[in-house]
């Protein structure tokens, strides 16, 4: 298992690759996804939020694994660079623990900014039956465990932690960033979440190449759907597609709207000259243990 782990780094895929990788979990992770409730009957852990949404990933991670454990192998033979590590924290001059408070406040910042974009695409009414359901017919601890825990981790792991990180090593950062956000948008699997949802990845993709740290980025996805979770079960009158504009006094949420800009502006700025990732590649035979060069 711990073998396994090193490996991961190892396979670092390209854009090609990467939608390949979005082939996987849509064709193979949603049916596979839909097996337990199917087959859960009257149990409340089979059918629960969490263990469809593990099962949901599960194909896409066994051929990570795969490929892993391939391009390990390719990479000991050849004794080529071996790509960058999943999680390798550079905050320049920061201190750890003041990037993670302020990329958090810019989380919560973006998600102010960002929320007119909700109101470009309506939200189908599939989607809402989807979410009130989620609201009402899944348990607390079950919903917490689904978007506050196992989405931050799978889906940074899967398009942070892999996808952008292989394609830093193929193609530039813009372009890097900004596909691995069009994929972030694309897993959401509905067009209402698309947009919001590019903005956030473009986001965490940019602080994941300025700080090269995998438990940023898997915070920031964490406050992002925690806030939402507390505001969505703490008002539950209010519609699952309001908008904050539609929740506030005009004045308050024009004052809201121009606190969160000017922060989200100012942290930007900060991390811009703050962070500054140093790459790790080394050689493999660096890498390699000394009893498996014998």
């Amino acid at each position: 298992m711990t073998q396994t782990l090193r490996n991961l780094r190892y396979y670092a895929p390209s854009l090609r690759q990467s939608w390949l990788l979005v082939l996987i979990f849509v064709l193979f992770g949603t049916t596979f996804g839909a097996t337990p409730k199917l087959l859960a009957g009257d149990s409340t852990f089979w059918g629960s939020t969490s263990v469809m949404y593990l099962c949901t990933m599960i194909p896409v991670f066994f051929f990570i694994c795969f490929k892993s454990m391939m391009e390990y192998q390719r990479y000991e033979v050849t004794g080529m660079a071996a790509p960058s590590k999943i999680n390798f924290p550079s905050f320049g001059s920061l201190h750890p623990l003041l990037v993670f408070l302020l990329a958090g406040l810019a989380t919560l910042c973006i998600s102010v900014l960002i929320g007119p974009l909700t109101t470009l695409i309506p939200m189908p009414d599939s989607i809402r039956m989807i979410f009130e359901n989620f609201l009402s017919g899944s348990s607390l601890v079950d919903s917490l465990i689904a978007t506050t825990i196992l989405a931050p981790l799978c889906e940074e792991f899967l398009c942070r932690g892999m996808m952008l990180r292989g394609m830093l090593e193929h193609i530039s950062p813009a372009k890097a960033i900004l596909w691995s956000a069009f994929i972030f948008a694309v897993i959401h699997l509905n067009p209402w979440q698309a947009i919001p949802a590019f903005a956030l990845g473009a986001f965490f993709g940019w602080v994941y190449w300025k700080s090269r740290s995998i438990w940023l980025v898997i915070f920031l996805h964490f406050v992002n759907n925690f806030s939402a979770m507390l505001l969505a079960r703490l008002f539950p009158d209010i519609p699952v597609d309001a908008e904050l504009s539609e929740v506030l006094p005009t004045v308050w949420y024009i004052v809201l709207y121009s606190v969160a800009l000017i922060l989200f502006a100012l942290i930007i700025i900060l991390f811009q000259k703050k962070l500054n990732f140093k790459d790790d590649k080394k050689t493999l035979s660096a890498e390699i243990p000394a009893d498996s060069q014998n």
